[in-house]
């Protein structure tokens, strides 16, 4: 469930910005740069689709609104290995509104 991907996670993107990712338990998402500052805020909580049945991806959907960036608001879709232990990554396609 959920417990895959709540936590910090590093953003890096190929064209777009880059920092600290932040899944909070209150369905909260924060984006910090490199050095902490706050880039952006969650617009909605975040969502999830529990794995199915013998599967071990879980899937996750969010949004952050980038105050004064040019991307305005990053929309996330992606999924993570709820078995892949430390190593896991979050990994998904952002688009921009």
């Amino acid at each position: 469930g959920a417990n895959a991907f709540v936590g910090r996670w590093r953003l890096r993107c190929t064209d777009g910005p880059a920092g600290t990712l932040s899944l909070l338990r209150d369905g909260d998402v924060e984006l910090r740069s490199e050095a902490g500052e706050l880039l952006g805020t969650g617009v909605a909580p975040w969502t999830y689709r529990q794995r199915e049945k013998g599967a071990s991806t879980v899937l996750v959907r969010f949004s952050v609104d980038v105050a004064g960036g040019e991307w305005d608001v990053l929309y996330f879709t992606g999924a993570v290995d709820a078995e892949g232990g430390p190593g896991r990554r979050l990994e998904g396609s952002l688009s921009t509104g």
